[in-house]
């Protein structure tokens, strides 16, 4: 069954250069080729023990600077994760194979991106905590940014303090999480962000479920500048696509339907 038409304005732009960055199935992203080339920078929200996307995006363009904020991984915590993996190895707790990969993961770490522990926040609480203004400040003035934010639901605190540098950004990655119980957030987010951004990519996370509507709790949303974006380009009508993954590798990927009539993408 389609969407509600209400949420018609989360139909994405047609953009035909579209790419998948990152690890098979959950830690990868949807981001058209042209705007990956036009970017000079990439800022990441939220990083994890994954950089596979923050990687992907280096090896397409290697010239490119990258700041990855986050407060729950550190350096030592890395090198204890190789260190642990060694010693599994050894003792044949894991594989040789996934031990390699994690070596392989931690080398990547140290040259792909400059990772600063630090939480992004609206307002700073503590000596962990960075506001937007301060990570955008570290960039250098003109150039273009792309943007991605997976903090596990301090998205919508954040959104309003990015969208004050908008002019900056190529296009954004923001996974929204819990968009059923917090719908009118979600959907004031949304307001604000379609003013400067379309939608080309929309993807839901199948880690979680569906809100009684259909719509999935957690989306992957892919954000393009109208600036960059094609001129009249259609709408798609259905996802996922080919080149998407389910998140969680042993469940079917969430279906999403839009009415195929409908040309009305504005927020009511």
């Amino acid at each position: 069954m389609p969407l509600p038409r209400e949420l018609d304005y989360l139909r994405p732009l047609v953009m035909a250069d579209i790419c998948r960055l990152g690890r098979n199935n959950d830690g990868g992203y949807i981001v058209p080729r042209s705007v990956l080339t036009l970017s000079e920078y990439l800022i990441s929200f939220g990083l994890s023990f994954d950089w596979s996307f923050e990687r992907a995006f280096k090896l397409q363009k290697p010239e490119i600077t990258i700041d990855a904020y986050d407060h729950s991984v550190s350096r030592s915590s890395v090198v204890l994760r190789a260190a642990k993996t060694i010693v599994k190895a050894a003792v044949f707790r894991t594989s040789p194979g996934h031990a390699v990969q994690v070596l392989r993961e931690t080398v990547e770490y140290f040259t792909t991106m400059h990772h600063f522990v630090r939480r992004v926040v609206p307002t700073k609480i503590n000596e962990t905590d960075i506001t937007v203004e301060e990570v955008f400040s570290r960039a250098p003035r003109g150039k273009r940014i792309f943007l991605k934010i997976d903090i596990e639901g301090s998205e919508y605190d954040v959104i309003p303090h990015v969208l004050q540098h908008g002019r900056d950004l190529t296009g954004m990655i923001i996974e929204f999480h819990d968009t059923g119980r917090l719908r009118t957030k979600f959907k004031q987010c949304m307001e604000a962000i379609l003013e400067k951004f379309e939608i080309v990519h929309i993807h839901g996370n199948n880690w979680s479920g569906v809100s009684v509507d259909g719509l999935p709790d957690v989306l992957e949303l892919t954000f393009v500048n109208k600036t960059y974006c094609p001129v009249f380009a259609p709408r798609r009508e259905a996802l996922p696509l080919e080149i998407d993954q389910p998140n969680h590798p042993d469940r079917p990927d969430f279906s999403i339907k839009f009415h195929p009539e409908s040309t009305n993408t504005s927020i009511a």
